[in-house]
């Protein structure tokens, strides 16, 4: 027989056997105790990106046979695995390990997670982890589709995410829907290089999208977040991360390079955006509206729950060098559910430095439209109407702002970092006061110039620096809208007061 004829023969032997078979990938899923699957990440041995049809695994997507187990087997290193368009898989909460240069891309379909309610802090939806150190987790996609339960949560139950990634360099979530969560919606912990957009979280008896611990570039644009338990956006440090674990010097428990803009963060039950550890970041284009708390919060150092200044509990550090521009927020406050009166627009607390805060426009948010505690200059903006409004727990004599456009003040916290410039605002609407700044020994030079007042008086005058004036209960009888509790430590010049019948109007 010749060779050639030796070697037809096999490969019909071959496609002989070969035809009755069929393969699937190799299980590296494990269910754990508590009914979570886990898988290992391992990667493919010549570690060269693959993609696979998780349907053509044998997943159902029919939302109601489980699918957990095609997931686990799928989803590993270098592999980008792709779910049939519109369909729902049922799945218990999924926890991957160390994964390196992996997509999940749902491609319109929905991950309906089976779980329980969970009793304490547990796998609740999709979880990312590295199990030693920084990296193991590494440059990770999720995109396109929706994340929901075959039980909506209920109630509030802390560390329970739709999303949960911890340990990675480089995430990159998108296009997701998440409805509901008993905690957060999206929450990344100890990892750099986050990128965060287009997403819609709503409903999440937490937080919407919320950064902690984590180190540089972090970029949050262009979600929505409606309807949060809690803030909208945070990004923070709490008290116990370690800043060598992201790569920072020991005592930076700051987050670098950060940017939140162009989100829509819309009837939040605490803040819209809160800062609290932030070196050099920028927060711009955004709306926000309807917020219970503060629009914008900047945070103080050393925040407990004992703090007479905020309610929140181990957050502990100010910012540093944040741009705050081209925001529009609305209605902030009304109802505020703290038992402070920290109510307003936006809040900058006691040491922080080098803030900026220009070209933003505030519309009715309750007691104070722009408070200063620390270092900043407020310029260019565009204050309209602040109201002074009983809601949640806080009652009107506990606002002292009384709804004020620019307040500052100062206290023991306060470190001398009170001073700055407020210039070439537009600020409209009857108020308590103008521009207030406020009592404290420690409070350094404010500079307030060119600002336009727009309140209801017949005539043009210029504003004039009240040093003695204690406040007027009837807001129609103030006289002098620009006052100053340490006059010798404030410069007012330029600065003019027109009739509110010539003023802007907030759609314009």
């Amino acid at each position: 027989m010749k060779r050639v004829d030796r070697l037809e023969k096999r490969r019909s032997i071959v496609k002989l056997i070969l035809g009755g078979m069929s393969f699937s990938l190799p299980s590296l899923g494990r269910p754990a105790a508590s009914g979570v699957a886990v898988s290992s990440g391992i990667a493919p041995a010549n570690g060269t990106k693959i993609s696979v049809r998780i349907d053509g695994t044998g997943a159902n997507g029919n939302g109601i046979d489980d699918d957990t187990d095609y997931f686990t087997r799928a989803l590993r290193s270098n592999v980008t695995v792709i779910a049939g368009k519109g369909k729902v898989y049922r799945v218990k909460p999924l926890v991957f390990i160390d994964l390196k240069n992996a997509t999940l891309d749902l491609n319109g379909s929905t991950l309906l997670v089976d779980r329980p309610t969970p009793t304490g802090p547990s796998p609740s939806g999709l979880t990312f982890k590295s199990s030693s150190r920084l990296g193991g987790c590494q440059n990770l996609h999720v995109r396109n589709g929706k994340i929901a339960y075959v039980s909506a949560p209920s109630t509030r139950i802390d560390n329970n995410f739709a999303i949960y990634v911890e340990g990675a360099r480089g995430i990159e979530i998108s296009g997701v829907e998440i409805d509901g969560s008993w905690s957060a919606g999206i929450w990344v912990q100890k990892s750099t290089n986050i990128y965060i957009h287009d997403n819609d979280v709503h409903h999440t008896k937490a937080d919407g999208i919320t950064c902690q611990g984590c180190g540089a570039n972090i970029r949050i644009i262009s979600n929505r977040v409606r309807f949060p338990g809690d803030d909208c956006v945070a990004v923070t440090w709490f008290t116990g991360n370690e800043e060598s674990y992201v790569g920072n010097s020991l005592g930076e428990k700051y987050s670098s390079n950060v940017k939140i803009a162009n989100n829509i963060c819309e009837d939040g039950a605490a803040r819209g955006i809160f800062l609290g550890g932030v070196s050099g970041g920028e927060v711009c284009f955004n709306r926000i509206s309807r917020t219970d708390a503060i629009g914008i919060l900047l945070a103080r150092d050393t925040v407990d729950r004992f703090s007479e200044f905020f309610y929140a509990n181990g957050v502990n550090n100010s910012n540093l060098n944040v741009d705050i521009h081209h925001n529009s927020l609305n209605q902030c406050a009304i109802a505020s559910n703290s038992r402070y009166a920290e109510v307003g627009g936006i809040w900058i607390s006691e040491r922080n430095r080098g803030i900026r805060v220009m070209n933003n426009v505030l519309n009715k948010c309750n007691n104070i439209h722009f408070y200063c505690a620390g270092n900043a200059e407020i310029y260019q903006n565009k204050s309209f109407s602040p109201q002074w409004i009983a809601g949640g727990r806080v009652r009107k004599e506990q606002m002292l702002g009384r709804g004020s456009h620019v307040v500052t003040g100062a206290n023991s916290a306060s470190k001398a970092w009170n001073f700055g410039r407020i210039y070439e605002n537009e600020l409209i609407g009857d108020c308590y006061y103008a521009i207030w700044i406020g009592p404290g020994s420690l409070s350094r030079q404010w500079q307030v110039a060119r600002n336009r007042i727009f309140v209801s008086t017949g005539t043009s005058r210029s504003a004039n620096l009240l040093s003695t004036e204690p406040g007027q209960k009837d807001v129609a009888s103030v006289t002098a809208w620009i006052r100053s509790d340490n006059p010798g430590r404030v410069s007012v010049e330029d600065n003019v007061v027109q009739d509110l019948r010539d003023a802007p109007t907030p759609d314009k």
